[in-house]
Formats: structure tokens, C-alpha cells, sequence
């Protein structure tokens, strides 16, 4: 079979490898994703139902878990489109749950819906300028050590400005703002409601077409609600970075730096209050044949403590995920996924592990079959009477129009 340049992307897509319109926390890679990657104009909207068995709902400890079966019911919609030297995109997701056991606490509706448009909007110097807007709304457990299920809402914006006139150079300039609301509840987690403000600059230098390498320096300031939780901070963000695609089937995106976060009120003089300490991030997004395609996230960095602790911790994340077409018909993806986060003003200190595999059957061009399992267990390193694991297994049927 052919491998299309709408073939391959598409796959990417489908994935989530490239995520045209993933509201990104860093809008330096949303950036390159998008002006990157061959979008093709097209439509699609899928209904979904879902069944799940879930014997670990709450995340509770060894002998007090508590199991429920978890039906789901929702709607995809995604579509692309280039007109002359502009391109938009939206992706969206509304779905309903329903549990078999708390039903009243525990069923709940969402949505994630991500448009973006990028281009010249008619005028030269408007020449690689993107908008990108989310909104959010989900319920589920509050953090890894509170497990308690929160409902609450993102909407965010953020823009980024390419000005490359030259051959070689050019500076891409970039803002976000987000605002995280929890509204109460039966947890009342009000407090914890914030903004969030990040604006960077990175100019960067084009070795070759395939070649761009730069520094990027950010700022953020994160605004709480109250400090009952958590306290305001600034961010401060230099860091290096390489970005290579040398075709359609490889890109690669390598990060390295230093942030210094400060606190203010109970925070102020925590563990590394005021420090610069190192972060690193790195993408890998290979599709080796048209039936095979691998990717590897990397992220080191700073990260807010937990509610009891406060302060800083360091945060570790790396996941390595395989799409394989075993025919025209079938598609395997499994994903590994390992987290570590260091608490530095607490010993709440984690190591997570996650596997998923999923299997899709594709029994006409509008309809698929797909099952799923997915393992995720949280080890406390110092409080081993806290871990507690979950087994997820799925089946559901898909209709695209």
C-alpha cells in the first residue's frame, strides 16, 4: 500500500503523536507541532459507547477497594482546513459516565474541546501568528495522594507570534494564560482555583531546513485563590533547545535548562525556594513503517508540592507508546508510562507505573470494535500502607460519520 503523507499524519494524529490542537503547557512544542506537520483538509465525527470494569474506583488501599462497572457514552469530533495562508483546527470531546456503584458522587459529564487557527491572516507581517483556545471540564481524583474526585474547569487561551524574516533566524514569542476553577462541592477544593500567566521568547537559528536550535526564556506567575493549599509563585525558565525533522517520519525535540521558582507566603524559604534548579524534556516521534510508529516523552523539571508538604518537588515523567497495524483491520497500541515526584517539604514521595493496550477492529470504515486494559499502581516510598493499584479493562464500539 501507498504511504500518503494524509495516511501518515492521520495516523499520527489518531495517536495523539501530533496534536495540532492539544492546548500544550509549553507553547514552544504546540508551536512546532503545528507549522510542522501536513494537516489535510478534513471532517470527522464519531459517536462512542463504552463499557468498563474498574476494581479500584476511589484508589484505596489493599482491602478496602471498592469495584464498579462504568458506562460511557460520547461524541468525537475533529476537522482541519487550509484556506490560502491560513489553517484551522478544532478537536473536541463530550461524554457522559455512569457508575454502577455511588452513582449520585461519582457519574459525571465532560468536555475537552481545542481549537487553533495559524496563519498570515492576510497581512505580511501577521506571517506565522497562532491562536490557540481550550476548555475543559473533568471529575476525577484530586492528586496522587488524594484521591478524593474533584470536579473542575480549565479555559485558557494562548498566542504565538513566529517572526522569521530571515533565511537563517527568527525569534518565536509566545503567551498563555489559564485559569484552573474548582468550584464547591461536596470536597470543597475552592481554594485551590488559580491563574496562571507564562510568556516566553526564543530565538532560534535554522542550521538547515531540517535544523533549528535556540533559547527560550519564560516567565510565569501563578495566582491562587487564598493559600489554604497552596501559595503564589513566579517562575523563572532558561533553557535550551533542538528541534530536528528531517522528513515526514522523524521529528526530534530535546530541551535543557534551569528554573527558579519563588514562593510567597508559607512557601517562602521552603526547600529550593529561590534556587535554580535543572530541567530537561525530550520528544521522540518516529514512524518507522506505515504499519509501525513509536514515540518517547521525557520531563524533568520543578513541579508545586503537595497540599501537606507545600512548596517544591521534582517531578519525573517518561512514556513510551507503540501503534502497530497487525492488518488492514487491526490496530494494537500499548503505552508504558513511569513517574517519579520527590517531595522536598513533605515525605509524601511517589513512584507510579501505568500500562495501557488497547486493540482496535475495524469491521467497515464507520464502524469500530475496540478492548482495553490498563494497570496503574502508586507506591508511597516512605508510608507503604498507602499504595494502592487499580486494573481497568474496556470494551467499547465507535460510529464515524
Amino acid at each position: 500500500m501507498k504511504v500518503t503523507k494524509t495516511k501518515i499524519v492521520g495516523l499520527a494524529i489518531a495517536m495523539g503523536l501530533v496534536s495540532p490542537c492539544a492546548f500544550s503547557q509549553n507553547m514552544l512544542q504546540n508551536y512546532l507541532d503545528v507549522t510542522t506537520s501536513i494537516i489535510p483538509n478534513a471532517f470527522s465525527l464519531s459517536l462512542y459507547e463504552e463499557v468498563k470494569y474498574n476494581d479500584n474506583i476511589h484508589n484505596s488501599t489493599r482491602g478496602d477497594e471498592e469495584d464498579s462497572m462504568i458506562f460511557k457514552t460520547g461524541a468525537h469530533a475533529q476537522a482541519y482546513r487550509t484556506k490560502g495562508n491560513v489553517t484551522y483546527g478544532v478537536q473536541g470531546d463530550v461524554h457522559y459516565n455512569w457508575y454502577t456503584r455511588d452513582s449520585d458522587d461519582l457519574s459525571n459529564f465532560n468536555w475537552n474541546i481545542s481549537p487553533y487557527i495559524q496563519g498570515s491572516f492576510g497581512k505580511d507581517w501577521l506571517q506565522g501568528l497562532m491562536i490557540s483556545l481550550k476548555s475543559r471540564s473533568v471529575y476525577e481524583p484530586y492528586s496522587k495522594t488524594d484521591t478524593r474526585y474533584v470536579r473542575h474547569y480549565e479555559n485558557g487561551i494562548g498566542l504565538a507570534y513566529d517572526y522569521s524574516r530571515h533565511e537563517r533566524w527568527g525569534v518565536l514569542s509566545a503567551a498563555e494564560y489559564t485559569n484552573q476553577y474548582y468550584p464547591q462541592g461536596k470536597h470543597n477544593y475552592s481554594s485551590t482555583t488559580n491563574n496562571k500567566y507564562n510568556f516566553s521568547i526564543a530565538p532560534y537559528y535554522k542550521f538547515t531546513p531540517k535544523i533549528r536550535s535556540g533559547l527560550q526564556l519564560a516567565y510565569e506567575i501563578v495566582d491562587y485563590r487564598d493559600d489554604k493549599k497552596y501559595d503564589d509563585s513566579t517562575n523563572i525558565k532558561i533553557q535550551g533547545f533542538v528541534d530536528y525533522r528531517p522528513n515526514m517520519f522523524l521529528s526530534m525535540t530535546a530541551y535543557a535548562g534551569l528554573e527558579r521558582d519563588a514562593y510567597d507566603g508559607k512557601s517562602r524559604g521552603s526547600v529550593n525556594d529561590r534556587d535554580f534548579e535543572p530541567v530537561l524534556a525530550y520528544v521522540l516521534r518516529y514512524i518507522v513503517t506505515q504499519n509501525l510508529t513509536l514515540s518517547y516523552n521525557l520531563r524533568y523539571e520543578p513541579d508545586y508540592g503537595s497540599d501537606t508538604g507545600r512548596g517544591q518537588r521534582q517531578s519525573w515523567n517518561n512514556t513510551v507508546s507503540a501503534s502497530w497495524n497487525a492488518t488492514s483491520k487491526i490496530n494494537i497500541t500499548q503505552t508504558v508510562g513511569f513517574d517519579m515526584n520527590d517531595e522536598k517539604n513533605c515525605a509524601e514521595d511517589t513512584n507510579e507505573f501505568k500500562y495501557s493496550f488497547r486493540a482496535n477492529y475495524y469491521f467497515t470504515e464507520s464502524m469500530t470494535v475496540y478492548a482495553g486494559y490498563e494497570y496503574d499502581i502508586v507506591h508511597f516510598r516512605y508510608y507503604d500502607d498507602s499504595d494502592y493499584h487499580s486494573n481497568e479493562f474496556l470494551l467499547g464500539v465507535r460510529w464515524t460519520y
